[in-house]
C-alpha cells in the first residue's frame, strides 16, 4: 500500500497495517449513489435536493431501502421535493419572467386553460406534446426539459 511505503520513508517506522477488502457499503456510499440517480433521473441540481431533503432524512432511510428497488427511494424523494417546492416549474418559471397565465398563453400559443392546469397539476405536463412544452419553454427562455415534472 501506497500509504504504507510513504510512512516508511518518511519516518522509517513499518506500520503493520493487514489490507483487508470490504464488500459492504456504507450509508454514505449509498446515499451518494441513490442521489446521484435521482439527479439523473429528474434533472434537478444537487443543491435543490438538499435543500429539500437533508443528509441526516436520507442516512434515516438506509436501513429501510438500502436493498429495495431505487424506484421506491425515488417515490419518497419525489414527494419530499412537492412538499418542498409546491410550485410547478412552469409556475416558477412563469413567475420569474413576470408573466401571468394569460401572456404566457398569448406569448406561447398555448391555451390558457391548459396552462392553469398545468399549473395546479390537474393535467400532467409530462405528458403533453412536445410542440406545447417546446412553446412554453421558447417564451419562458428555458430547456422543455426544465419544465417537466419529477
Amino acid at each position: 500500500m501506497l500509504f504504507i511505503d510513504i510512512v516508511y520513508e518518511t519516518t522509517g517506522k513499518y506500520i503493520p497495517i493487514i489490507p483487508e477488502a470490504r464488500f459492504s457499503r456504507s450509508p454514505e456510499y449509498w446515499i451518494g449513489w441513490a442521489i446521484a440517480y435521482y439527479q439523473w433521473y429528474s434533472c434537478r441540481k444537487f443543491g435543490e435536493i438538499f435543500r429539500a431533503i437533508s443528509f441526516a432524512d436520507l442516512k434515516s432511510l438506509y436501513h429501510t431501502l438500502h436493498e429495495a428497488d431505487i424506484s421506491k427511494f425515488v417515490d419518497i424523494v419525489d414527494a419530499k421535493m412537492k412538499e418542498y417546492y409546491p410550485e410547478t416549474r412552469l409556475k416558477s418559471f412563469r413567475s420569474t419572467n413576470g408573466l401571468s397565465q394569460n401572456e404566457l398563453a398569448r406569448v406561447s400559443g398555448v391555451n390558457s386553460r391548459s396552462i392553469q392546469m398545468y399549473e395546479q397539476r390537474r393535467k400532467d405536463i409530462n405528458k403533453a406534446s412536445a410542440e406545447t412544452v417546446w412553446r412554453l419553454a421558447k417564451a419562458l427562455n428555458c430547456g422543455m426539459e426544465d419544465l417537466l415534472e419529477v
